[in-house]
């Protein structure tokens, strides 16, 4: 878990205060993926240059589709992006732990 470290680091903390930091955490991961066009915006930067204005068009014809909108609004909702950030730290866990695995059959100390 992305905030497990920091509990182990302050075991006085009460859960209503552990709630809080989950809210702020999740608000400012949110904040911080969503910075200068998310992690796509650097991506498409010149990545459309090989396509024509007519392919352009059609694309924009596509992002203003109403339920290309209702599409977007959707994956937006905070009841998915709690998910994704659910999914993002249960993955994040699972390849922390093949780390592990890797450095500690290699005869390694896994750092704690």
């Amino acid at each position: 878990m992305l905030l497990a470290a920091a509990k182990s680091a302050n075991p006085n903390i009460n859960s209503e205060k552990w709630e809080k930091v989950k809210v702020d955490t999740a608000a400012s991961l949110t904040r911080t993926l969503a910075e200068n066009g998310g992690p796509m915006g650097g991506v498409l930067v010149g990545a459309l240059d090989a396509m024509s204005d007519t392919e352009l068009e059609r694309v924009a014809q596509l992002l203003d589709d109403p339920a290309y909108s209702k599409f977007q609004a959707i994956l937006a909702s905070s009841a998915v992006q709690q998910r994704v950030l659910q999914k993002t730290a249960k993955t994040s866990e699972k390849i922390n732990d093949a780390v592990n695995a890797a450095i500690s059959s290699n005869g390694l100390i896994v750092p704690r």
